[in-house]
């Protein structure tokens, strides 16, 4: 979704276009033709919405910021119903501020604590923490705000002696190794600023796998697992990149220790998930890598001079670098102390924060030229924010997954229900009628199902109209 802006005053408009692509190809998708856009209050309640008509994966519309508009970051977001099914994670999140200049921010917020506790959390590469095995593990420290906090930490044992000490690398992220010995417990201090936090580490396990993802250079990954579980046979290695299926390696447990060696050429562009199955096809093992596209798209824009006088006309020419065909949006506002340039683009939102779970903290910097400084942070990202894409017990099983929300190919699908006036029951086999009158009139039959539902499709319905139901 690209907005006109970030920065808005009551009694503006905010301009957007929507583009609807595939998740896994990133071409444009039309499957569905409507699209939801709402903006979010911080409470989670939605001051205004729209219905946004769809032609091969493409849309734009518009909001009048109301001057009854309270001052506040709000959050812009869209999807489709079939996005629905796979839950809000998918869609698309954009943070916007809206000032009314004319009220004033209710400033009557009780005082915060002297020392309010952080959010920290550890995450073991490839999933769980086992006694006697190393294992990488990442920490990411996050405030009140939402925003990543910079911290340094200690592994402690029970008689209060250091293991490990670790610190944060970039918002509020950072990884350190570790082994956890038998018959020891441990726990992390972690400080922020002047405060320090106790926090308890993941569980350890007395069996499992242990899985280490090694880049050695730009040509060669090697996937290690470790176990200390007897004979525990063969193992796999499954790769995919958003759901296309990349490379499947086995590989031969040699005293608990196995090996996986992928030509990183093999991967495609963006994250990547590597899932480790064991002899009896159980996933024991899984993490997230992200590649770097070959190819970003790079837009050239020109002027038809060199320098411009006060309300000079000017001409921009703008085409995309080595691509044949691009579909654009251009947003023109001023730079000033409130309007800044937007972090995210485009290509930050489909290679890398659609892909996961929770907002990403100033994704244009991983896209920078410092690969020294950018490859470790995104590791870190991978490994803290890193999710499933598969529910793997579904696919072992061959279950189909319930999908709730049919997508809407051909326009509006309204739904409903025939209930009984005297009863107050559910009644099936009831023959219904809709009618859309108007220049744009509509006609559609439908029979209630065997739970009284009814559901009608209609193809060609856009603008305020009446409903008739009968």
């Amino acid at each position: 979704m690209h907005v006109d802006r970030n920065y808005y005053l009551a009694g503006d408009i905010i301009w957007y276009k929507l583009y609807v692509v595939d998740a896994s190809l990133h071409q444009p998708l039309d499957i569905s033709k409507v699209a939801y856009v709402e903006v979010i209050d911080e409470n989670n309640t939605a001051v205004m919405q729209s219905k946004i008509s769809l032609q091969n994966g493409k849309g734009n519309g518009s909001f009048s910021i109301p001057i009854s508009i309270q001052s506040a970051n709000y959050k812009i977001r869209a999807y489709t119903n079939w996005m629905k099914n796979s839950g809000p994670d998918y869609f698309f999140e954009k943070q916007i501020t809206i000032v009314n200049t004319q009220k004033n921010r209710d400033l009557a917020v009780p005082p915060l604590p002297t020392k309010v506790k952080p959010d920290v959390r550890f995450f073991p590469e490839g999933g769980n923490l086992v006694y006697g095995i190393t294992s990488k593990i990442a920490c990411k420290v996050v405030g009140a705000g939402g925003k990543g906090l910079s911290f340094d930490g200690v592994i402690i044992d029970e008689n209060n002696d250091s293991i490990d000490r670790f610190q944060s690398l970039q918002f509020g992220m950072g990884s350190f190794s570790f082994t956890p010995l038998l018959n020891h417990t441990y726990k992390a201090i972690v400080t922020v600023g002047e405060h320090t936090f106790t926090n308890a580490l993941p569980q350890i396990y007395a069996q499992g796998y242990i899985m280490q993802l090694h880049t050695a250079d730009k040509t060669h990954l090697t996937v290690t697992v470790q176990t200390n579980i007897t004979d525990p046979g063969n193992l796999f290695l499954l790769v995919h990149t958003r759901q296309s299926l990349k490379t499947v390696l086995q590989s031969e447990m040699e005293k608990g220790k196995a090996s996986f060696d992928i030509d990183p050429a093999k991967l495609g562009d963006g994250i990547s998930q590597f899932t480790i199955f064991n002899n009896k096809g159980k996933p024991v093992c899984e993490r997230l890598y992200f590649t770097y596209p070959a190819k970003p798209l790079s837009i050239q824009v020109t002027g038809n001079l060199p320098i411009y006088t006060t309300r000079l006309r000017i001409d921009l020419s703008i085409e995309p670098v080595g691509q044949p065909k691009t579909d654009m949006s251009v947003a023109v506002y001023k730079l000033d102390g409130l309007q800044t340039p937007d972090e995210s683009n485009i290509q930050t939102f489909l290679w890398l924060s659609s892909d996961l779970k929770g907002q990403v903290e100033s994704p244009g910097f991983y896209f920078g030229n410092n690969r020294e400084e950018t490859i470790p942070a995104i590791d870190n990202l991978m490994l803290t924010q890193g999710w499933r894409r598969f529910k793997w017990d579904d696919i072992l099983q061959d279950t189909t997954p319930a999908l709730s929300f049919p997508p809407e190919f051909n326009g509006h699908i309204i739904t409903g229900k025939v209930v009984s006036s005297v009863t107050g029951k559910l009644l099936a086999n009831i023959e219904t009628y809709v009618s859309v009158p108007g220049l744009n009139s509509n006609f559609k039959t439908f029979i209630s199902d065997s739970t009284g539902k009814l559901k009608f499709d209609f193809k060609t319905m856009k603008g305020s109209s009446e409903i008739i139901v009968q």
